[in-house]
């Protein structure tokens, strides 16, 4: 027995004739808050002592991404394996998909990839702390970075949408004061319910003064239209910068409008010049006042 206690727990593991009991360890020692199958998936893939937990070295990350490409980055088994480096399977497939993959999708998200992101965080999560590491191991498509941002900006149950109410406004314009544009992310902790992103939007577009409101003058359609043929649809900021006097949010309402009123998904200037080119007399009241108004 004493020699027992004087053994470390990875010699205790190698001199073990029964298996690990899992069912026990979730029930008594994790008092069922955790299935047997997650506390065995977590030990096998992180914690297990005999795991290799050092930092990863170059030589390393050289060799796990030949390994990968020849396995074309899915029989992460087989990779481990082959690495030689007493690494399990999630390490090697999460140190390769943080830090070494190139084909994460830059694109807005789906409907799909917002519920798969939302399931995995419900799955991966323990309280308020979510395993990204996890959640980017299974979502591997998007980088780890990507899927933290969509949901604190975007996902969060927490996040309020629709108007600001006055006193959000207050709230916002009180935060701004001492921060102003140096951090939107500590305005926004004192705007309840409220992203960054929100806030910033929000005080630029409705309190700062450097924008224009009223109606689109022709000339301005016409530029909008080809800042959209030129940078793709949702680009607004890009958009933007193009059109610097107008904000983002307007100029996709006015995109919205030149859509409806042309009578096309992707209108041109060829498009709105054919209709400019319509003598008022012959438009429809409800046309000629869609086309005039500004959003």
């Amino acid at each position: 027995m004493a020699k027992t206690r004087d053994l470390s727990l990875e010699e205790l593991l190698e001199q073990a004739t029964r298996p690990i009991d899992w069912l026990r360890i979730a029930a008594v020692d994790m008092r069922t808050n955790r299935t047997p199958f997650d506390c065995e998936a977590r030990w096998r893939n992180l914690l297990d002592v005999r795991l290799n937990q050092g930092p990863w070295t170059p030589e390393e990350d050289e060799r796990l991404a030949t390994v990968a490409a020849k396995w074309k980055e899915r029989n992460w088994d087989q990779i481990a394996q082959e690495l030689k480096t007493n690494r399990s399977t999630y390490q090697c497939a999460q140190r390769y998909m943080s830090h070494l993959a190139r084909c994460h999708n830059t694109g807005s998200f789906t409907d799909e990839e917002n519920h798969k992101l939302k399931r995995l965080i419900s799955v991966c999560s323990d309280g308020d702390n979510i395993s990204w590491s996890q959640v980017s191991h299974y979502m591997n498509c998007r980088s780890k970075k990507q899927l933290i941002n969509r949901y604190h900006r975007s996902l969060h149950p927490n996040i309020k949408r629709g108007r600001w109410s006055a006193q959000e406004d207050v709230m916002l314009l009180v935060a701004v004061k001492p921060y102003g544009d140096v951090s939107w992310s500590k305005v926004a902790s004192m705007v309840p319910g409220r992203t960054h992103g929100q806030c910033r939007n929000r005080y630029i577009y409705h309190f700062d003064q450097q924008f224009v409101s009223g109606p689109f003058t022709s000339d301005e359609d016409r530029t909008l239209l080809q800042l959209v043929q030129k940078y793709g649809a949702g680009h607004w900021a890009m958009e933007e910068r193009g059109m610097p006097w107008r904000a983002p949010n307007t100029l996709l309402k006015r995109y919205r409008r030149l859509c409806e009123t042309l009578c096309t998904k992707e209108p041109t200037v060829a498009d709105l010049e054919r209709f400019l080119a319509v003598p008022v007399a012959r438009m429809t009241a409800v046309r000629c006042a869609s086309l005039t108004r500004m959003d």
